[in-house]
């Protein structure tokens, strides 16, 4: 088995609601429930896809593995080394930042727009330390080149006379620059336009193969991650669903969500013929989660012990879901 690098175990992340909307729901504080006992565990050298809806807790697991924001409860093991009480030490913080780095979705605003392209990328390298004219101009050029772009057509540009794909490339030689170990990139691509994002996709895939770099790709499109992913983790209201290869998952899906997601993806073949998986009603309240499953409102194969007891994530098939059925 390939060796763990990032070990998630219960992490909970529950935002406290602070507004005349705590009374409307609760007695005492309402709480938002973006992660909710969420564990996992992330392999060397693999990107793992980390897929579902808008607003089930994808980005908010990622800004958590990125220390970012500090976790309610759990424990986040980075390389064997518990990282949650690391917020607030800032030696330990700055070497963590060398091997961990997050891509950010909209990269508009990603960029400082007062930075040159050169500012943007020498920006990690002179807080780390390296600081030399001629290293930090090598390594950037270098960076630049890896990433697809010619250091003569952009390095002294600004972010808005660059291009959206040009942006995000940028933005991904930002992180890469102080070569980092764990990368989470969080919709990297959907703020692109569909002809863009093809080579983005292959600089990941490029990425990891020159780097050995291990990252955490969230999307909402099941479509992206099938095409890049060697895993999948299904995402839902704060919860992983299902976890498995990525042929397990778009091919055999168990979950009855996962089932939804894959007959949404559009086929560019009109003689094929697909079942189609409907989802009734719609998301449930964050502030008001269902009891048992959280699925189980919009599941068509929902039972009696659905509604009233929550399924834990079990190994199932060779893959691990979280169902009864």
């Amino acid at each position: 088995m390939d060796k763990v690098m990032v070990h998630i175990d219960n992490i909970v992340r529950h935002f406290p609601v602070k507004s005349s909307l705590a009374a409307l729901f609760s007695r005492g504080q309402a709480y938002v429930r973006a992660v909710d006992n969420v564990s996992l565990e992330i392999r060397e050298r693999e990107i793992l896809g980390l897929a579902g809806e808008s607003g089930c807790g994808k980005s908010t697991l990622g800004r958590l593995l990125a220390l970012l924001d500090k976790p309610t409860q759990g424990v986040i093991r980075f390389e064997g080394t518990n990282i949650t009480d690391m917020l607030g030490q800032r030696r330990r913080l700055k070497e963590f930042r060398k091997k961990v780095q997050m891509i950010l979705q909209d990269p508009y605003e990603s960029l400082d727009p007062r930075f040159t392209v050169h500012d943007a990328i020498s920006e990690p390298l002179s807080i780390h330390g390296i600081r030399s004219a001629p290293k930090l101009q090598d390594r950037i050029e270098k960076m630049l080149k890896v990433v697809g772009l010619s250091s003569n057509d952009v390095l002294n540009k600004y972010p808005h006379e660059l291009s959206g794909g040009q942006r995000q490339r940028v933005s991904i030689a930002r992180a890469m620059v102080l070569e980092p170990r764990f990368v989470i990139a969080d919709e990297p691509v959907s703020m692109l336009d569909v002809s863009v994002r093809a080579g983005i996709l292959k600089l990941f895939d490029h990425l990891r193969q020159q780097f050995g770099v291990t990252c955490l790709f969230i999307s909402h499109d099941i479509a992206v991650v099938r095409h890049l992913c060697d895993r999948i983790a299904i995402m839902y209201m704060g919860k992983i669903v299902e976890v498995g290869t990525r042929d397990e998952i778009i091919n055999t899906p168990m979950h009855p969500y996962t089932m939804a997601l894959i007959s949404a993806v559009p086929v560019p073949d009109p003689q094929y013929k697909r079942t189609s998986v409907p989802l009734g009603g719609e998301v449930p309240d964050a502030l008001r989660v269902p009891s048992g499953c959280r699925f189980h409102p919009r599941c068509r194969h929902a039972e009696k012990i659905c509604r009233s007891e929550e399924p834990e994530l079990k190994d199932k098939g060779g893959r691990r879901v979280a169902c009864f059925t």
